[in-house]
């Protein structure tokens, strides 16, 4: 729970109304659900087979179904990063590949979200 937190604090600050300022991969809600990832997880034939759901966009305000959605999606985003490592991926490495942070890892720079992520985490967990 103290990951989705901080992914959380990176993602929205809290606000479950945030609607991020990027017109092509507009992204709504505390965890920044994008346009794509909602077609995605709305795909029945594809990423959610065995599951019966339709998210609107407009759902995505509401924290329980945001919550769930990118919960969903990270879960999602460990198998895509493990897949891409050849090995299982690390909480972190989902998140890096959650926020799409891969290009400037393997630059060998560490992301601003990504250490703020990891102050938060340790806050959390009372470190």
């Amino acid at each position: 729970p103290n990951l989705i937190k901080a992914l959380m604090a990176t993602e929205s600050s809290f606000n479950e109304t945030a609607v991020s300022p990027n017109h092509k991969h507009r992204a709504r809600g505390l965890l920044q659900i994008t346009e794509e990832t909602l077609h995605i997880l709305n795909d029945h034939k594809g990423e959610r087979s065995n599951y019966l759901m339709f998210i609107r966009a407009q759902d995505l305000f509401d924290p329980s179904v945001n919550i769930c959605s990118g919960v969903r999606w990270f879960f999602r985003k460990q198998i895509i990063a493990s897949a891409r490592l050849g090995r299982k991926a690390t909480w972190e490495e989902a998140i890096i590949e959650y926020k799409a942070y891969w290009k400037i890892i393997d630059a060998g720079e560490i992301p601003r979200p990504i250490k703020e992520l990891r102050e938060y985490y340790e806050r959390l967990e009372g470190n």
